[in-house]
């Protein structure tokens, strides 16, 4: 065999490349077989050299190009070439206006005559002509090759262009000692912003100009317009005439002449702008000249003032927020957090940023400076530690406080998240870091004393502590997840105030001494008390009889003095210690307890206690702690005994400390008052359902727009803070509706023939032949979905090309989004039927469109199967009043999609979930351990979205399982044999082959005889389960063997079992030979994925807003429901079947199933079912009643808490808050997807292999076909439960 060489293949690089930088654009791959091959590596990146390009990069590098296919220029160069062009083109244009700004100026040549004594003004010459050119027509070549040019304002000697008509003006000079060198081109452009102006020869005084009537000299300023006459003090700046007593001799009426003098002349100008005049005017006059130019310029230039104003504050702002700057906003310690203050950063300000403080006050207040402290004063340095925090995020001292604020008082972690958006706190997460790195400083002073304590000194302290209970209700109450109560133990540690010394050889009155009267009052604490009680009753008088307060209120004493009254009004220094594990009710924890707190906090030495340290609390807890001594009586040492402690009872037990947070942060001005949000929400109620009126109104006079309502039971559990025998739980029953304008309008046909339901039999409710033609195109759809989801190949093929949305009648609107309005919360108990008539009867009041007192058309009322099934009852409990209205006829009750999806799933997870399949590869509990999805526990109904996501990962492995064996492939990572050249055919045909090959396997799952038994079995009316429902005639049960009539079918069944022996209670039971002929495995994942598909068929169709799919999915639904034994629900398919089937007339029934859904965001794969919609919305209404405590405080405010989601929602979209994930990590799907690919390979699970069998009996399915014996008492259900009318669709009792 041929050893086997390896190579590098030699890169040789074309002439390609960039005109500029060299980069290369294509280059030569030699291959060890000398094969050629060449490779584009940034042809992206190319760009054609065009003319321009040639023009522009000779006028910048003096670069001389052609044009040619082999060469370009990157973009990135280009980019920086057509940046010097537009540079170069602004330059000039402003140097052009420069000069046309100069030539405007007129300025005055005045020449000196030695012969003439008179002050006439001499005629001024023409300084500069249109014919001069001040701007020669140079070509600038390369910024080496730039000369050096300077502007000679002072009369420097330099060349001199001469006009035609003799007039000079200076011209631009290359004097070397004058101006620096530059470095570029556009640098040198630059300097042509100024104007120029010409030399002026130096004369003698001028008095036909300015006239000077002072001979006093004094000392020159530095200033150009000083008042001074003299020379100047600056031998090289120009000599400044006087302005004192100024006159002047102007033009015109419009202009001052201004003349200044220089070593080499005198040069003057004519000022004619007023503003400028003004200037002049405040300079001469020498009284408030900063202030006089502040004012002129406030009102002529407010955009300039206004910008050198912000760079005042922006150059004090970099100097405050500079690292290491001590400033009182970038102290994060613990002292300078707990020790901040606004007078601390109100001087810190004052000293670096004076000016910031001004302007940022001046906003709040006219008075400057401010009242110190006052609701301005806050909110003033409250706003600037914003901003700050804005510039710098160091400076997060303030946002520290106010996210502890915020956590003291319950906010929520979202609720912070939006805050901190705007800069009010800091996020939760650093509140929380920052405390845990304070940990150790609660009890840093306490150590410090313990440990002089230690030595002697004899300043003392003591513990304080009490139990710290309680209730966490948990959101989804379980009988695995209830209420968990928390017993915890809260310590704090006092400095003693007063300080006792201790007495050596002071005798000690021993217990033993002590007789019973010692412990009742002795004569001498009778006497006490009668003091005390004077003093009590002589205030008590005082304070309520008006003379006695008018005489003795301001000289009667406030305190009665004792002992220590100088020490009581002491503050004292007390020191959280925090919550320990402890359960006070448990001696072995108290016990623990006191080790670790006699280890850190009693005085020791040497192994002894120096003192014993006093325990307070109330009764429990000194009973407790003596209870844990006890138990410890016979250890070795004090220590091990606990006797480091003393227990004693304190004086008070309660909590009375409770402040409102919320008014905190309105002292900032963060927000406003929490009276004041209540009131504004209150007057708020009646916006609630304004727009609903409105439509209402229309709806009445004839208008085809229309609404429905939908609600939930909305419950909630109050713990108490203190639970006594009558304080318990409190269980609040409301109920949460909300309207929702219907996005499709659906005109009322006069004269439309309408089916009844008795003309409906068994066989309408269950799938037709068009029903399993429809749900094929469907679910090859979804096949097609999965596939390019899951296998790379078919992904890069058709990802982009195949439609996210399958088409349906209403595609065009689901798109668009509702409009819906929640109408708050009402006092009704779902579950009383007298509340639910209560509800109906304010809900038809208001909601259901009338006229002349009668009914215009009923308005649906949707909500889950408990909703709809007492509605109904509510109206049979009304049926015999006078009018419609009364009947409460005005609502249609309907069962809603969430619910449906839900009871769907637990149907799904009944037939193919057990616990004990965890053995048996391939089953859905096998693959939930495979996957780790440890959230698919318990119930359905307790995790619906994590099972759906179990059972869809499972259908999407199935699908690509399917479509691999469709090309006979074994391995996910293959190659499909696709059709050669399918790149090149059109988009229709490639998803027309793709939608063939899922077709083909949609058919084999899902064939026409998959409901051929059912099918078969209903249309019988000679099979024994149609027997009794064949025998109903006007309303009675007729016997099959003679004329006996019957009002009630167990009669019926009596009659014929005693009287003529006919007994239909046996069955064909399937044997268990039978069973072990077949493949279990396959029979169990070939069902699952027929259930699934099901499943997603109906989830993809709320989705899409695909009606029509959804009432259709009911049909499918029935046989499941009666198979698992799901009643409530099989009869909500009865009904909405028959609803749209017959029982509604035909714009009804298209209305029920146009409009199921609500789109809050847009887009036509964005719509949620009716029901889910309020769960959200109950869930947002619970997070916003957690100040309220009582039902009837919740009540009171129930139209308020629409209007507080409504607010949080728009403030997350104004400060685009994310969402918060559903789960903590979000888990890979596709991933997931290809392990359960991969594994039901290696098992072949899809391929039928008689005799395979599966361990847990539980799940295994009697074929792979899950219809079948679901007709087992289906005909007798559709029977009893098939309603007549939309209202009142109970069950038939005589059935």
């Amino acid at each position: 065999m041929a050893e086997l060489t390896v190579s590098t293949p030699k890169k040789h690089h074309l002439q390609d490349r960039c005109v500029l930088c060299g980069m290369v654009f294509c280059n030569v791959e030699i291959t060890p077989s000398g094969r050629k091959i060449k490779t584009s590596v940034n042809m992206n990146k190319k760009l054609k050299i065009t003319k321009q390009t040639v023009d522009d990069l000779h006028l910048v590098i003096d670069m001389d190009l052609t044009s040619t296919d082999a060469t370009g220029i990157c973009i990135k160069c280009n980019r920086l070439v057509k940046g010097v062009v537009e540079k170069l083109q602004i330059i000039k244009q402003t140097l052009n206006e420069s000069i046309g700004y100069s030539r405007k100026l007129t300025v005055k040549r005045l020449l000196w005559s030695p012969s003439s004594s008179s002050t006439t003004q001499q005629p001024m010459k023409k300084v500069f002509s249109p014919k001069v050119q001040l701007w020669p027509k140079t070509k600038l070549k390369s910024a080496s090759e730039l000369q050096t040019m300077i502007i000679s304002p002072y009369g420097k000697s330099g060349n001199v262009l001469q006009e035609p008509s003799g007039n000079t003006c200076t011209q631009l000079s290359t004097g070397d000692n004058a101006v620096r060198q530059m470095a570029t081109t556009t640098e040198a452009l630059l300097q042509f912003h100024r104007p120029i102006l010409p030399a002026i020869s130096e004369q003698p005084n001028i008095p036909n100009v300015i006239t000077e009537t002072s001979d006093k000299q004094t000392k020159a300023r530095k200033s150009l317009f000083s008042p001074v006459s003299g020379q100047a003090t600056d031998k090289k700046g120009p000599k400044v005439e006087s302005f004192q007593d100024f006159k002047v001799h102007p033009v015109s009426q419009k202009e001052i002449t201004i003349g200044v003098y220089y070593e080499s002349g005198k040069r003057t100008v004519v000022i004619e702008n007023k503003d400028h005049i003004k200037m002049c005017k405040v300079i001469f006059y020498q009284k408030n000249v900063e202030k006089g130019l502040m004012e002129i310029l406030e009102t002529t230039s407010k955009d300039q003032f206004a910008a050198y104003a912000a760079k005042i504050v922006k150059n004090e702002c970099e100097t405050i927020c500079k690292r290491h700057s001590d400033f009182a906003l970038t102290d994060k310690t613990y002292e300078g957090i707990m020790e901040f203050s606004w007078d601390h950063l109100y001087q810190d300000l004052l000293l670096g940023a004076p000016n910031t403080l001004r302007i940022v006050s001046s906003m709040v207040t006219s008075s400057i400076p401010m009242p110190v402290p006052s609701k301005e004063f806050h909110h003033a340095l409250f706003a600037i530690g914003i901003i700050l925090h804005g510039r710098n995020r160091e400076a997060t001292t303030l946002q520290y406080l106010n996210g502890m604020v915020l956590l003291h008082g319950g906010c929520t972690h979202q609720d912070m998240k939006r805050l901190a958006k705007l800069g009010v706190c800091v996020f939760p997460e650093t509140v929380r870091n920052k405390l845990q790195s304070w940990q150790s400083n609660l009890d840093e002073k306490l150590l410090e004393v313990k440990e002089k304590w230690c030595k002697g000194d004899s300043m003392t302290y003591q513990l304080v502590g009490d139990n710290w209970d309680k209730n966490i209700v948990p959101s989804y109450r379980t009988s695995k997840n209830s209420t968990q109560s928390i017993h915890l133990f809260n310590v704090i540690g006092v400095i003693d105030r007063i300080v006792i010394k201790k007495e050596e050889g002071t005798p000690v009155r021993t217990v033993d001494s002590m007789t019973a009267v010692d412990f009742i009052p002795s004569e001498g604490d009778i006497d006490s008390l009668q003091k005390e009680l004077t003093f009590l009753v002589a205030r008590s008088v005082i304070q309520n009889i008006k003379q006695m307060e008018d005489l003795f209120g301001k000289i009667y004493p406030g305190h009665l003095e004792h002992i220590h009254s100088n020490e009581a009004g002491m503050k004292t220094s007390q020191y959280s210690l925090g919550l320990f594990d402890c359960d006070e009710k448990k001696t072995a924890d108290v016990i623990r307890l006191l080790q670790n707190l006699t280890e850190k906090y009693v005085p020791k030495k040497d192994g002894e206690i120096v003192e014993e340290v006093f325990f307070g609390g109330d009764r429990l807890t000194d009973e407790k702690i003596q209870v844990a001594q006890q138990a410890m009586r016979n250890a070795d040492s004090g220590l091990e005994r606990l006797e480091g402690f003393i227990s004693k009872i304190e004086d008070f037990h309660r909590l009375m400390n409770f402040l409102e947070d919320m008014k905190r942060l309105a002292k900032l001005g963060v927000c406003v008052f929490p009276e004041t949000v209540r009131n504004k929400l209150q007057s708020w109620q009646s916006n609630l359902d304004e727009k609903l009126l409105e439509v209402k109104e229309k709806w009445c006079k004839g208008d085809s727009m229309t609404y429905q309502l939908v609600g939930d039971n909305w419950d909630k559990n109050i713990v108490p803070s203190y639970r006594t025998s009558k304080n318990s739980t409190q269980s609040i029953h409301l109920f949460n509706v909300i309207g929702v304008i219907d996005r499709i309008v659906i005109k009322k046909e006069e004269g439309t023939p309408v089916r009844t339901v008795d003309s409906m039999t068994a066989v309408d409710f269950i799938p037709s032949e068009g029903d399993i033609d429809s749900l094929q195109k469907e679910l090859t759809f979804l096949v097609a979905r999965s596939v390019i989801q899951n296998i790379k190949q078919m992904e890069d093929l058709f990802g982009k090309i195949y439609p996210g949305h399958l088409e349906h009648i209403h595609s065009n609107e689901a798109g668009m989004k509702t409009s819906q309005y929640s109408l708050g919360l009402f006092d009704c108990d779902e579950k009383k039927t007298a509340d639910v008539i209560r509800l109906l009867q304010n809900l038809t009041e208001k909601y259901v469109p009338k006229k002349d007192g009668e009914i215009v058309e009923e308005v649906f009322f949707g909500g889950d199967r408990l909703t709809d099934e007492k509605i109904q009852v509510a109206q049979q409990a009304m049926r015999n009043a006078d009018s419609g209205l009364e009947r409460l006829e005005g609502f249609i009750s309907k069962i809603e999609d969430f619910h449906r999806l839900m009871n769907f799933l637990e149907a799904i997870h009944r037939l193919s979930y057990n616990t004990q399949s965890s053995r048996d590869r391939g089953t859905v509990h096998y693959y939930r351990n495979l996957l780790n999805a440890r959230n698919v526990k318990g119930e359905v109904k307790n995790s619906y979205r994590a099972n759906k996501q179990l059972y869809y990962t499972l259908f999407d492995a199935i699908c690509c399982v399917l479509f691999l064996k469709k090309f006979e492939l074994d391995s996910c990572d293959s190659t499909i044999p696709v059709p050669k050249g399918i790149k090149d055919w059109e988009a229709d045909q490639q998803l027309q082959w793709l939608n063939d090959k899922c077709g083909e396997i949609v058919k084999e799952i899902f064939p026409h005889d998959l409901f051929a038994e059912l099918q078969n079995v209903l249309a019988d009316p000679d099979h024994e389960e149609n027997y009794w429902v064949n025998s109903i005639e006007n309303d009675n049960f007729k016997c099959h063997f003679c004329n006996s009539r019957y009002k009630y079918v167990t009669s019926l069944k009596m009659h014929e079992k005693t009287k003529h022996q006919v007994n239909m209670s046996a069955k064909v039971q399937t044997t268990n030979s039978l069973l072990r002929q077949t493949d279990e495995l396959n029979d169990y994942l070939v069902s699952v994925f027929r259930l699934t598909a099901l499943h997603q068929n109906l989830n993809s169709a709320v989705d899409m807003g695909d009606g029509y799919r959804v009432i259709r999915s009911a049909k499918f639904e029935t046989p499941i429901y009666n198979r698992t034994n799901k009643v409530k629900y099989l009869i909500g398919s009865v009904h909405l079947t028959a609803l749209v089937s017959g029982t509604l007339p035909a714009h009804q029934s298209k209305r029920l199933i146009a409009n199921r859904f609500i789109n809050i965001s847009g887009g036509k794969n964005n719509n949620l079912s009716l029901d889910e919609f309020v769960e959200i919305l109950n869930r947002d209404t619970k997070n916003a009643t957690h100040g309220f405590q009582t039902k009837d405080s919740i009540v009171q405010h129930s139209k308020e808490f629409p209007h507080l989601v409504h607010a949080v929602k728009h403030f997350d979209a104004m400060c685009e808050v994310k969402k918060r994930k559903g789960f903590h990590k979000l888990p890979s799907y596709k991933e997931d997807v290809k392990k359960v690919l991969i594994d039901l390979l290696s098992i072949n699970g899809l391929e039928v292999r008689p005799g395979r069998t599966l361990h847990c009996r539980k799940i295994v399915q009697k074929s792979s076909n899950p219809f079948s014996d679901c007709f087992v008492g289906l005909p007798v259900m559709i029977a009893r439960h098939k309603p007549e009318l939309p209202f009142r669709r109970l069950r038939n009792k005589n059935m």
